[in-house]
């Protein structure tokens, strides 16, 4: 209840040496407990937790200004890696948990601000990738990245010490391109993905089967959200629309993050794939969302060759598919 207290009532010029101090506390409570579950036992509570991101939620939307710094030490002091991986911070039995809910705010905010999100996208993915079980809880959230489409992060070294100390990037040099244009959430993402079906189909990698498990399901379900939204959406789904406009751009960026999924398609859901992609496919676009639906099938059928002989689907000849 102290820390709430201070929290609250800190001024602009305490907020980062106060989550500075924060993040420090948590740090040191799991470096004396080597056993996750124990953590949350006997470290944090999820009680504990709903104080924590009420109190920095109160004293980040007291500020007047959206500075890299402060921003960056809210993310990396409220959504710990230390207690990230417990899914009760993502979910309860009657909502979300602390952390979907921090997380659910952090964007919503996000999307009046560039800075925001891109270092949301930059520490979420990050910690995505540690957690996988997680990912299932953030559907909404992975989309809302997708679509996002500025401020430079580096304001000075408090900036660049925060950023610092955020989840590593998934991929330096993207990072180092993209990091300050509104490109960086969704390429985030879609980096994020890749890794993801690397750790999942490789017979190489050693993570646990559970964790590959969480990655497929994970990824499925993403990809037939997007396919659900191309085709059911008002906007996605509309055929009469201008080069450039808002609806144009979200189209591409839908498009080009299920052209990042397709290595999630597997036999359970191809049919359910298909059929998305073939109402897609039929309607009037754009040659540049075109291309990205083309890209798409091609690569499911020669994942796939038998669904040429499947008679739904042999009823639109192959060259149809790609006329554009």
């Amino acid at each position: 209840m102290g820390l709430q207290k201070i929290l609250k009532n800190a001024g602009e010029i305490s907020v980062l040496p106060m989550l500075r101090c924060v993040r420090l506390n948590i740090e040191l409570l799991a470096s004396q407990i080597q056993d996750p579950a124990e953590f949350f036992r006997g470290g944090i509570s999820i009680e504990m937790m709903w104080l924590l991101v009420n109190s920095s939620w109160i004293l980040h939307i007291s500020c007047n200004k959206r500075r890299v710094a402060p921003i960056a030490a809210l993310l990396s002091s409220v959504l710990h890696q230390s207690t990230f991986g417990d899914q009760l911070m993502h979910k309860s039995d009657d909502g979300p948990g602390p952390m979907k809910w921090f997380v659910e705010k952090i964007l919503e905010e996000g999307t009046k601000s560039p800075r925001t999100i891109r270092l949301a996208a930059l520490h979420l993915c990050g910690l995505w990738l540690a957690y996988p079980n997680t990912l299932q809880y953030y559907i909404k959230e992975l989309k809302l990245l997708t679509s996002y489409g500025s401020a430079e992060l580096a304001e000075n070294h408090d900036a660049r010490a925060e950023v610092s100390v955020l989840s590593r990037s998934l991929d330096p040099e993207l990072t180092d391109v993209f990091i300050n244009t509104e490109l960086y959430a969704r390429i985030s993402v879609a980096v994020m993905f890749s890794k993801l079906a690397d750790i999942a189909y490789s017979d190489k990698c050693t993570s646990r089967n559970e964790d590959k498990c969480a990655i497929i399901s994970s990824g499925k379900l993403f990809l037939l959200e997007l396919l659900s939204s191309v085709v059911n959406e008002k906007d996605l789904s509309k055929e009469l629309y201008k080069k450039y406009s808002a609806i144009h751009r979200r189209k591409v960026r839908a498009w080009q993050m299920i052209c990042a999924l397709a290595r999630f398609v597997d036999l359970d859901i191809v049919e359910e794939v298909t059929l998305s992609l073939h109402t897609s496919i039929q309607r009037n676009n754009l040659p540049s969302v075109r291309q990205y639906m083309e890209t798409f099938a091609i690569y499911i059928y020669l994942k796939f060759p038998s669904l040429f002989t499947v008679p739904e689907i042999s009823t639109v000849s192959k060259h149809q598919w790609l006329v554009t």
